[in-house]
């Protein structure tokens, strides 16, 4: 049965429009129908979906008459076409989306049974013909849609997935239950602000990395827009905000306030972190400072570690140490190095935190070289072991995948254009890169294996880059450049030098 049983051509098409410009993918029409359940008062759902159908049962307050009104308008034949396009139009507002979701995978039958305080109605649309009777359901909604077999099944579950996890209510799916998770998944501080008076709920996080601020939006516990914003006073937070209208300025400002609040006990608590969150509290303290001046986190932000001790000193100590006496300092990657420190006050810092107390803070700090620059002879093995072993893995890989470089008379136009404009570009940005390496593009049988292969050469040979033919990211970059030799900015950061 095709499309044409139920709508007019024009109405069909305005309804298709409609719905790609609304939900973007073709897959995520059931989050928009779950989001309307949850809209009704709804505190469980149940969701079926299969090749033919897709069931959502809800045991909420049911349709009001307007929205059924309107669902009958569009699919009745007796109504003027003008009608019919005044309905439309009326779902393209966030609060119609869940009807409009009804109609977004082009369906062939649709039986909606509805309980509320109207009474008990069901709804059968199917050869341009609309069938009521009382259903059978003692509470609730359920809307089921007959779809073409051609949808994308798994993906319209896994996007269900995505979206539903943050719900404050269980939702079934194919009667399994969708899992919960935290709103916030990669962070070192988060904290939850009570309603606001216009009813919001917010929580804000501080994220383990990144240098934006993501303001989320959530409508009944469901993301449906994001917002990235560069530091906000040189803060720079994750938040989730249940709020359908607009964000406004004023939200922004408590935001920023709230994680004003998290900065404050993460600088507290620095020490009782690990070191890979060590770090991380660093730069988002030395970004704040550097933004703004304000020296309210990193006065007494203990951070700076003395030489072979594991006594930490704040910046006011350093100052007040720096009056007596001269203050010395080593690079902490180069701990490993022998020092003459002589009783000296010796910092152990990073670039980052010798930045910070000499430019910034404006304290006279002297570096150590080391006695001599040969290194221990523990750490010259274990260098020779990790290039030895990264030389044997490589060479492993090059027998068991079976890796060919191609031949320039082998490659594609496109191709071709692709490694002449990533040679240009590393012969304009990095000379020295440029007359050290040689770029080809190989052939592999192994999926698992990386983007590129640099290979381990001795210093005089020059090192290879091996580009894998059929990586998914070769390929886009090949075309996004082949478009626009610009593009190849995008491939760049791909290779880990």
């Amino acid at each position: 049965m095709s499309n044409n049983d139920l709508f007019s051509i024009d109405v069909n098409s305005h309804l298709e429009k409609a719905a790609k410009h609304t939900f973007g993918s073709s897959s995520h029409y059931p989050v928009e129908l779950v989001r309307a359940a949850l809209k009704r008062k709804a505190n469980k759902i149940n969701i079926h979906i299969n090749h033919n159908q897709i069931c959502i049962q809800d045991n909420g307050s049911g349709l009001d008459i307007a929205s059924l009104e309107t669902l009958i308008t569009i699919l009745d034949p007796s109504k003027q076409a003008l009608q019919k396009e005044e309905a439309v139009e009326k779902m393209q507002t966030r609060n119609g989306f869940g009807l409009l979701a009804i109609f977004a995978s082009s369906p062939k039958k649709i039986l909606i049974e509805n309980v509320s305080s109207y009474g008990k109605t069901e709804i059968l649309f199917m050869n341009n013909l609309i069938k009521k009777k009382p259903c059978s359901l003692n509470t609730g909604t359920r809307i089921t849609i007959f779809t073409r077999r051609n949808r994308n099944l798994s993906k319209e579950k896994q996007i269900l997935k995505i979206y539903c996890k943050s719900a404050q209510i269980d939702i079934l799916l194919n009667n399994c239950l969708i899992s919960k998770k935290p709103i916030f998944s990669h962070h070192i501080a988060a904290i939850k602000i009570e309603p606001s008076k216009n009813n919001t709920r917010e929580h804000v996080a501080i994220p383990e990395s990144g240098n934006l601020c993501i303001i989320r939006l959530f409508d009944m516990g469901i993301p449906y827009s994001y917002i990235s914003l560069p530091p906000q006073n040189g803060f720079i937070f994750n938040a989730a905000i249940e709020y359908s209208g607009e964000i406004t300025e004023n939200q922004i400002r408590s935001l920023t306030e709230h994680t004003y609040s998290l900065y404050k006990w993460l600088a507290d608590n620095y020490l009782s972190f690990p070191l890979n969150t060590k770090e991380r509290i660093e730069e988002l303290i030395f970004t704040h400072y550097r933004s703004t001046g304000d020296t309210s986190f990193i006065k007494d932000f203990s951070a700076f570690k003395k030489f072979k001790s594991e006594k930490t000193l704040t910046i006011s100590q350093i100052i007040n140490e720096s009056k007596s006496h001269t203050i010395y300092a080593i690079l902490k990657n180069k701990e490993y190095l022998i020092y003459n420190t002589d009783k000296r006050f010796v910092l152990s810092l990073t670039q980052d935190q010798g930045d910070i107390l000499m430019n910034l803070m404006h304290i006279p700090i002297t570096f150590l070289s080391p006695l001599f620059q040969r290194k221990k002879l523990f750490y010259k093995f274990y260098s020779f072991s990790k290039k030895s072993l990264k030389q044997v893995i490589f060479n492993l890989f090059i027998i068991i995948s079976n890796k060919k470089i191609i031949k320039p008379e082998h490659l594609s136009y496109s191709e071709k254009f692709f490694l002449n404009t990533l040679n240009k570009y590393i012969s304009q940005n990095n000379e020295a890169l440029f007359y050290n390496i040689t770029i080809n593009m190989i052939e592999s049988r192994l999926p698992f294996l990386s983007l590129y292969q640099k290979k381990c050469c001795k210093k005089s040979v020059k090192q290879k880059l091996l580009i894998k033919r059929n990586n998914p990211y070769v390929k886009k970059a090949i075309y996004a450049v082949g478009k626009d030799p610009k593009n190849i900015e995008i491939f760049i950061p791909l290779i880990n030098r």
